[in-house]
């Protein structure tokens, strides 16, 4: 029994059981990932793959079954260009795969993209839209990304307020770059009640 069979195959003896279709689930994704493993042992001239090699075909398989967490480092690798040729277009498919089932960090990065136009149209709707589903799960860097579209007022009226609300969120959980914004958003935010009070 193969290794990735082990690790993604039915476990061993009676006491272990899983739920109605769990096993089979299982089984195809180790099929995948030994066929991958194999390709890539047979491109590298029948000695080891690469430990990049490998890592890279065992995220391809699990992200071509839908795991959420591969399809998202599926399109890093993508995006960065990173063991494939870069492609944003596929990056942003696989971040919106894994964004959709509402993993945070595809979000954000798919947000990303629709702000640079990198892979797909620039939108700054549908980049709020990522932002704002990120942040909706406290997700730090999906706080921020969307305080700066509220600062700038780009997708959505300008509003310093909720801007210096979401980048303290951002702070408040570690975000270096929230923490270096909060204060100059602070002061925008004061500037602007002052305005609308005179």
């Amino acid at each position: 029994m193969g290794i990735i069979r082990k690790l993604f195959g039915r476990p061993e003896g009676p006491e272990r059981q899983l739920e109605p279709g769990v096993g089979a689930h299982s089984d195809g994704i180790a099929n995948l990932v030994e066929s991958g493993l194999r390709k890539a042992h047979i491109a590298a001239g029948g000695g080891d793959a690469t430990e990049d090699a490998a890592d890279r075909i065992v995220t391809e398989a699990l992200a071509h079954v839908g795991m959420a967490t591969h399809e998202y480092n599926l399109g890093v690798r993508y995006q960065r260009g990173e063991g494939v040729p870069q492609d944003f277009a596929l990056a942003a498919s696989w971040y919106r795969k894994a964004a959709e089932q509402g993993l945070a960090p595809a979000q954000v990065n798919l947000g990303l993209l629709y702000v640079q136009a990198q892979g797909v149209p620039q939108d700054y709707n549908e980049a709020v839209k990522w932002f704002r589903k990120a942040a909706e799960q406290d997700f730090p860097d999906g706080c921020f990304k969307l305080g700066v579209m509220y600062t700038n007022g780009t997708g959505v009226p300008q509003d310093h307020d909720e801007a210096f609300r979401l980048i303290s969120l951002a702070a408040v959980r570690g975000h270096q770059d929230a923490l270096a914004a909060r204060e100059v958003v602070a002061k925008r935010a004061v500037l602007e009640r002052l305005k609308r009070e005179h």
